[in-house]
């Protein structure tokens, strides 16, 4: 799927890698935008529940993500945090998150994920490629420029 925003990295289990803007190590994962126009995200949902798409809504006004770039999202059940933070958290021993379309119910994409290890990311690697990897050096908000030998599909 190259023609719409995709999840490219995530972190489910953040303890040392990266602090969100209130100075927390939260669970997080990266939106990406590998078209050649921008997307708006506003009215867009993100889920953690396969059964209920609808669980978290993005409400900024006019947010868009430009071609090639990258937007972090917090997933700690925070909002009231500056940046943009979920209603749900990730769980380190895996679970689903989707990207889901204005309508609640069209899934733009989405991924089940296994049990994750502490500071180590799992993304997309290339960026926007169909294969996820295990990442020592998590890039949140970048360009995914290494991976581990650990793959996974």
């Amino acid at each position: 799927m190259t023609n719409n925003i995709l999840i490219n990295e995530l972190m489910a289990d953040n303890d040392n890698t990266i602090p969100d803007p209130a100075g927390e190590y939260d669970d997080w994962f990266e939106i990406y935008n590998p078209t050649s126009d921008p997307i708006l995200l506003t009215d867009k949902y993100l889920t953690d529940k396969p059964d209920q798409l609808s669980k978290w809504k993005f409400t900024q006004p006019d947010l868009y993500i430009s071609p090639g770039e990258y937007l972090l999202i917090w997933c700690d059940e925070d909002s009231g945090q500056a940046g943009i933070h979920t209603n749900f958290a990730l769980s380190k021993s895996g679970e689903y998150i989707a990207i889901v379309d204005t309508d609640g119910a069209s899934i733009i994409d989405s991924i089940t994920f296994g049990q994750q290890t502490t500071d180590i990311s799992y993304g997309r690697f290339p960026d926007g490629a169909s294969s996820w990897y295990f990442m020592d050096d998590p890039t949140p908000g970048g360009l995914n420029l290494q991976r581990s030998d650990r793959k996974s599909v």
